[in-house]
């Protein structure tokens, strides 16, 4: 990686990695993804602040993308078995295996709580540290009611990009910063305002290559 790419790269993880603690809530929230990291700390968040709730949600998505798993089990699954083999009892685990984006996480998770009676007033999100901010304001536009709360491992991006596919990472992390607008837009998302520099950093790394998980754009 140049120190070019690095450079924006990191502009664009500062504004998505809103670095907030853990906090306790009715319900902690796994969405979608493809780093087991991630769920190794959300079982060590959920024994130490003692959530009997936790929603594990993600189907078999994005196949043949940069941001794909290469399970073949749907991501909820597999965030469930490691959980169990963290220590978290089975019994507070809820999955939802048939989302296939953020949205549907969100959207998908709150049908299954109703469907079990589940009430919940405030949801903690656990989820890669560059998508923190969207998986908020996914969130907060598609459940509204809820008042939510979002967190990851504590980690750098030079430590985050150790032993991973950069490549992979990099494709990833532009994609979901161009999706603010245009998600909130759709109503999606809850709109956010975005720096210059980050939009800056944003189309720089999209003229560098970096556009295999992109939506439709419109130069600013």
């Amino acid at each position: 990686m140049t120190p070019e790419v690095f450079a924006n790269a990191k502009i664009l993880w500062d504004y998505n990695y809103l670095a907030e603690p853990p906090r306790k809530a009715d319900a902690l929230f796994l969405f979608g993804h493809n780093d087991l990291r991630v769920v190794e700390y959300a079982a060590q968040v959920a024994l130490d602040l003692n959530f009997k709730v936790i929603v594990c949600s993600g189907g078999i998505a994005h196949v043949g993308e940069v941001v794909e798993t290469g399970w073949d089990q749907p991501e909820a699954e597999v965030f469930a078995e490691t959980l169990i083999k963290a220590g978290v009892a089975i019994q507070r685990i809820f999955i939802e295996n048939q989302a296939q984006n953020t949205g549907q996480n969100v959207t998908l998770s709150r049908e299954l709580l109703r469907a079990h009676q589940i009430k919940v007033k405030s949801g903690l999100i656990i989820h890669k540290p560059f998508m923190e901010r969207r998986a908020l304001v996914t969130a907060q536009a598609q459940w509204p009611e809820v008042a939510w709360f979002v967190n990851s491992m504590r980690i750098t991006f030079e430590e985050y990009l150790h032993n991973q596919p950069a490549e992979h990472i990099l494709h990833a992390l532009v994609g979901d910063t161009a999706r603010f607008d245009i998600y909130a837009e759709k109503g999606f998302q809850i709109p956010q305002r975005m720096p210059v520099a980050v939009k800056r950093a944003m189309f720089r790394l999209i003229e560098l290559g970096y556009n295999q998980h992109l939506p439709k754009l419109e130069r600013p």
